[in-house]
C-alpha cells in the first residue's frame, strides 16, 4: 500500500499512512530556498527534525557531511529506510523530536524543521493532537535548539543555522501570488 512520487528527479516510496509534499511544484522551490538559506559548505551536520519518509534528507544529503533525520511515524522511518538507503551519510532515529534532541550526543550545525501536521480536518476531528504537534512539539524544539545554541563556542554559534517552514494551513497564507519569499 505505497505509491512512488519523485521531487528534483529523486523517486520516494511514499506509504498510505505517511505524509508527502502533494505540492511538488511547491516542493521542489522551498528545497531551492532553504538550500540558499542554509548556506552549507559540504562538512556540516544536519539534524532533520519531523523528517518523514526522508524527502529532505535525501535530497541535503550531497551537501553535508551527514544528515541525522528524527520521525516517530514508524511507516514513515520505514518508507525513509527504502529511500535512503544509497545514501551512507544519512542516519534515521525513530521517536519524538522532543524526547531525541535533548539526548543527542552529535553537534548539528543546522537543524532543519520543514514539516507540521497540516491535516485541517484532523484538527476538528482531534484539537488536541493538532495542537501538541503543531504549537507544542515547535515550542519544545525551539527550546531544545535554544539551550543547544547557548552552549556552542562564538564560532560555531556563527555557523549555526535553524530554518524553519511550514504550511499555511497552520501559519496562514503566503499571500496573493502564492510563491515563498
Amino acid at each position: 500500500n505505497s505509491y512512488t512520487d519523485t521531487l528534483l528527479g529523486r523517486p520516494f516510496q511514499v506509504s498510505t499512512p505517511s505524509f508527502f509534499q502533494s505540492n511538488t511544484h511547491q516542493a521542489e522551490r522551498l528545497i531551492e530556498l532553504v538550500r540558499e538559506r542554509l548556506q552549507l559548505e559540504g562538512d556540516e551536520l544536519l539534524l532533520d527534525a519531523y523528517a518523514g519518509v526522508g524527502t529532505f534528507a535525501a535530497l541535503f544529503a550531497p551537501l553535508v557531511r551527514e544528515v541525522i533525520g528524527i520521525e516517530e511515524a514508524p511507516s514513515a522511518v520505514a518508507d525513509a529506510m527504502v529511500n535512503l538507503a544509497d545514501l551512507p551519510n544519512v542516519r534515521y532515529i525513530e521517536g519524538k523530536v522532543e524526547h531525541v534532541l535533548p539526548g543527542l550526543e552529535e553537534q548539528p550545525d543546522a537543524i532543519m524543521h520543514l514539516a507540521a501536521e497540516t491535516h485541517v480536518d484532523r484538527s476538528i476531528d482531534g484539537p488536541a493532537e493538532f495542537i501538541q504537534t503543531n504549537i507544542v512539539g515547535t515550542y519544545l524544539l525551539l527550546e531544545n535548539a535554544a539551550r543547544y545554541w547557548n552552549g556552542l563556542d562564538a564560532e560555531r554559534r556563527r555557523r549555526f543555522r535553524f530554518h524553519h517552514i511550514s504550511t499555511d494551513e497552520v501559519y496562514g497564507s503566503l499571500g496573493s501570488d502564492g510563491s515563498f519569499s
